[in-house]
């Protein structure tokens, strides 16, 4: 094909993207969708019709739809950051999180200067409390000096992560982030009391707004001395209490529990 062909098929491509774009702002998604779908049709070396439609599949939560797409991308010419970070995004929503984590890396081996992987690798190590990850990712991203509220929120989850100390002594309990946010994970640190000290298991019971909504989940060992769990509030809590049992003991903060508050 010469050039003047390639360049028709070019135009005829982003005539398409147009009308899907116009669609879109109709809320026409469906429509908008296949108006997309002509253009990669048309154009399969296209990269703007791949994103455009594999972000609107992501959009409405067609993940694995969205991730065929790139692919596809992918396979004709991989070399376009965008198209990894968005994999990492329908990946991260499936809570495929080691996909997610590969694929904004791959991302950044294409850009280093591309910040949003940075973001949601800082993310994710965050909610672990991979720490030294997380403080290096959120480094990286403010290096790039992006101006708009994810870098405020960057900032402030830097200090916070920076300043976080892990319960020290028995009985001690230990929340991060300090100020969750709703429907964001919540990690609580345990020193077992003396007598939950020495056990195999150990459950987190907790529940929110005076005990509503009561959970029991098993914690894992972030140490030789620590308990960790993970937890995640609906909108509208107000409060969180929780306490701490084995098979046969509890440790409720001599019955005052411990709270978290939004």
């Amino acid at each position: 094909m010469n050039g003047e062909d390639k360049q028709k098929k070019r135009e005829k491509a982003k005539h398409h993207i147009t009308l899907g774009d116009g669609l879109l702002e109709e809320n026409l998604f469906h429509s908008a969708i296949e108006e997309y779908k002509k253009a990669v049709e048309i154009d399969p070396e296209f990269p703007e019709g791949y994103d455009a439609l594999g972000i609107l599949l992501y959009k409405r939560e067609r993940y694995w739809d969205s991730i065929k797409i790139f692919e596809r991308l992918i396979q004709i010419d991989d070399k376009y950051p965008f198209v990894h970070y968005n994999v990492g995004l329908c990946y991260l929503k499936q809570k495929k999180i080691e996909k997610a984590i590969d694929e904004f890396k791959k991302a950044i081996s294409l850009d280093p200067d591309y910040p949003f992987p940075y973001w949601y690798l800082a993310k994710i190590f965050a909610d672990e409390m991979n720490r030294d990850e997380a403080l290096s990712y959120w480094r990286k991203f403010l290096e790039l000096e992006i101006e708009d509220e994810l870098a405020e929120e960057a900032k402030n989850i830097l200090a916070e992560l920076e300043s976080f100390k892990l319960p020290e002594s028995s009985g001690r309990v230990s929340t991060f982030p300090k100020n969750p946010k709703i429907e964001s994970p919540i990690n609580i640190f345990y020193y077992p009391s003396p007598e939950l000290a020495n056990s195999s298991l150990i459950k987190l019971h907790w529940g929110v707004d005076s005990w509503k909504n009561i959970e029991d989940v098993e914690m894992k060992r972030y140490n030789d001395k620590l308990w960790r769990a993970t937890i995640q509030c609906k909108e509208g809590t107000q409060t969180v209490e929780f306490c701490f049992f084995n098979e046969k003991e509890r440790d409720n903060n001599d019955g005052k529990n411990w709270n978290i508050l939004f």
